[in-house]
């Protein structure tokens, strides 16, 4: 896997999706408090149910900045109803100064600056909508830098248009990062009808919000395309089994491109997410994975293949039997609830990674450093993904989200 950072502005025509594919043009599922979800639609391609909007608008100057002050070339949206509303009215990848945009009143502005494009080996991963900024090729995913926060009580914040026709400033911030995964997903089954693959495009909605909510608004699913009759099946990031006793399991770092050996001598290959057709928590045979156990099961198994994590529900022993060791506590407790890690442990109640910090035992015990993860690397979850995607901002780190 290597890393590219946006050079000149290319244009890259929108590719046509054949007969039997499922484009799903989504950019995130934002899970914000009390459990409020604003979906933030991204055009992908054209799409006339998406660019039309009969609100009186007004043409306004914007521009997008750095922290330093500096232009940032950066993918704008605009959303009605401070965010809440699904529709996106404009979408523009601005490569020159100044943009001319049609705002009303109430409109949220997201703006999403490009910091890094990590390619792929596995083919059919365009990622269309950052191609004017460099992203060519197949990406696994892109981080950018946002305009907006995460409040303590986990709201999405962003800036609102008051006043259209007078000039906007939007600031893109470091300490405001996102990863934006772009996954192919296929089906082994031919599927035919529009129904069963909006089941997994409901599933994967609420994947990208259950994903959002468990990094503290760092991370989400960018791009997906769903594809059906095991089409592109070597290079799917997740392959769905036709059969309905397939276990949920991944390949741990399995996104990665190629064989890669950590310092610590922990290696990764190439590999897949895998599932059947549903999954109830304890059986392949029933259950939605539109429901919250399932979209909740493949954040587990996203966190083994995406993020390079291990179990925290197991430990080894010397002799390599395994034994019970749940971090952080054990899921028959009574206290046990979702602000709780770790999802990588029992997902079904905790929707938190696991951080190692002393006096709040909601994020850490002395059960964390048995489990398989610390054995392999001497990390909790949210060290392990601050050193794999760099991000060192403690703060945004560890907060606990309010709910």
């Amino acid at each position: 896997m290597t890393t590219r950072t946006p050079g000149d502005l290319q244009k890259q025509r929108t590719p046509r999706w054949v007969r039997g594919k499922w484009a799903l043009r989504l950019l995130m599922a934002a899970a914000v408090s009390f459990g409020l979800i604003a979906t933030l639609w991204l055009l992908l391609s054209p799409s006339p149910a998406l660019a039309q909007d009969t609100a009186p608008t007004t043409p306004t100057l914007l521009e997008v900045r750095n922290e330093a002050g500096a232009l940032q070339p950066a993918l704008v949206l605009t959303l009605r109803n401070n965010c809440h509303d699904p529709t996106v009215t404009t979408v523009t990848n601005p490569a020159s100064y100044p943009i001319l945009l049609d705002l009303a009143p109430g409109d949220c502005l997201l703006a999403l600056a490009p910091q890094r494009f990590v390619t792929t080996t596995k083919e059919f991963h365009p990622f269309p909508a950052f191609a004017p900024f460099g992203a060519t090729g197949n990406i696994a995913y892109v981080t950018v830098n946002t305009n907006w926060t995460v409040g303590t009580d986990g709201a999405l914040i962003s800036p609102t248009v008051s006043s259209p026709g007078l000039p906007i400033l939007l600031t893109t911030r470091a300490d405001a990062p996102l990863v934006l995964f772009n996954l192919v997903i296929s089906l082994e089954w031919d599927a035919h009808e529009a129904l069963e693959l909006a089941v997994f495009a409901n599933a994967l909605s609420a994947f990208g919000a259950d994903l959002f909510d468990a990094s503290n608004g760092q991370m989400t699913l960018g791009r997906a395309l769903i594809v059906a009759g095991a089409e592109h099946w070597r290079d799917a990031d997740f392959q769905i089994m036709a059969g309905n006793d397939v276990w949920p399991n991944a390949d741990v770092g399995g996104i990665v491109s190629n064989v890669t050996q950590l310092g610590n001598g922990i290696g990764f290959r190439p590999g897949h997410l895998r599932v059947g057709r549903g999954w109830d928590g304890n059986s392949a045979n029933q259950g939605l994975w539109s429901q919250p156990t399932g979209a909740r099961t493949l954040v587990h198994e996203f966190g083994h293949y995406g993020l390079a994590l291990f179990d925290e529900y197991l430990g080894l022993a010397p002799d390599g039997t395994d034994f019970s060791s749940y971090c952080t506590i054990s899921p028959s407790d009574p206290g046990y609830a979702a602000d709780w890690a770790s999802l990588m442990s029992y997902q079904y109640k905790a929707n938190e990674f696991a951080l190692r910090r002393d006096g709040n035992p909601m994020q850490w015990t002395g059960r964390c450093r048995q489990t398989i993860q610390f054995q392999m690397y001497h990390l909790s979850d949210w060290e392990t993904l601050a050193s794999r995607f760099g991000d060192t901002n403690s703060r945004r780190a560890g907060r606990s989200k309010c709910r």
